[in-house]
């Protein structure tokens, strides 16, 4: 399987339009109940093989994932315990229903915004995200082949 799509970044540790490739895939946000939390968490999260030599200009990342978009708020919560350096909603669920099953993955993200502990700059800035994720996409789908080529 491969998922390309878009995460948000934290500022000072990874660029805007930088491509995330993700070796390791977290979702954070699970509140266990019945039992421990950081069990649970540490269950879901996925190790994704990676080509030794990525083909294209990328980063090693572990992805934070969860049902919410990365904010200031959000970040300031998960600082402590994680410094985050990508997050996004959907690469955790993906990583783990692949794994769960037995089947490859490559997950690659574009960043499309930064997201710092006092300011968020696409949080109500729709416009920014949509402009930004349309050059992401377009050099992910790009340099896809030169992926495929490698992670064979």
């Amino acid at each position: 399987m491969i998922n390309l799509g878009t995460c948000g970044g934290v500022e000072g540790r990874i660029g805007r339009f930088a491509v995330a490739a993700v070796e390791r895939a977290v979702i954070y946000d699970i509140a266990e109940a019945m039992g421990d939390s950081k069990e649970a968490i540490d269950e879901y999260s996925t190790t994704l093989a990676l080509p030794a030599e990525l083909p294209a200009p990328a980063v090693k990342v572990t992805m934070y994932s969860a049902d919410r978009d990365l904010t200031p708020a959000r970040l300031r919560e998960m600082e402590a315990a994680y410094q985050p350096v990508v997050a996004d909603w959907e690469s955790g669920a993906i990583a783990w229903v692949a794994h769960r099953n037995g089947a490859p993955l490559l997950i690659l993200r574009g960043v499309t915004d930064l997201v710092s502990l006092h300011s968020g700059e696409a949080q109500g800035n729709l416009e920014l995200f949509q402009t930004n994720t349309r050059r992401v996409m377009s050099d992910l789908v790009r340099d896809l082949p030169r992926w495929l080529a490698a992670w064979r």
